[in-house]
């Protein structure tokens, strides 16, 4: 119970990096920020799980949502973009992620370090599990919905 409740309090903490795909290319304000265009289509990235999810329907795949913790955990995605071609990415919250994942019927979960040693794949109902408890209810109220 420790180790999931450590594993949950963080999770339901966690600022990520995700890599996205645009239709149309930022442009750049005043304070040499990236700003997305209002009508630019956003994708999200995928990758196969090598285990079957719990939740996954019999016949799809275990798909995840690739989420990183840092940009050294990020860059250790080979083949993610040719050599020089400009990566854009995302910071989400888990709010963000559980949204996202929750008006989806893509993922099964997600991935956080997915190319580090010690990968970490969290499915949907596990997802669902830290939201519905008293305590992340109580800190983020209607924050996931």
């Amino acid at each position: 119970n420790i180790f999931h409740g450590t594993v949950a309090y963080w999770a339901s903490h966690g600022h990520f990096i995700t890599p996205i795909k645009l239709d149309k290319e930022p442009e750049l304000n005043e304070n040499g920020v990236a700003v997305i265009k209002r009508d630019a289509k956003i994708g999200f990235y995928m990758l196969k799980s090598q285990v079957r999810l719990p939740g996954t329907p019999d016949d799809k795949d275990s798909l995840v949502l690739p989420l990183f913790t840092d940009w050294i955990s990020l860059r250790k995605w080979k083949g993610l973009a040719a050599e020089g071609q400009r990566i854009h990415t995302q910071i989400l919250s888990f709010q963000d992620v559980y949204r996202i994942l929750k008006k989806s019927n893509t993922y099964s979960g997600i991935a956080l370090n997915p190319f580090s040693k010690v990968p970490c794949t969290l499915p949907i109902p596990y997802l669902d599990t830290i939201v519905g408890t008293p305590g992340y209810k109580r800190e983020f109220d209607n924050a996931s919905v």
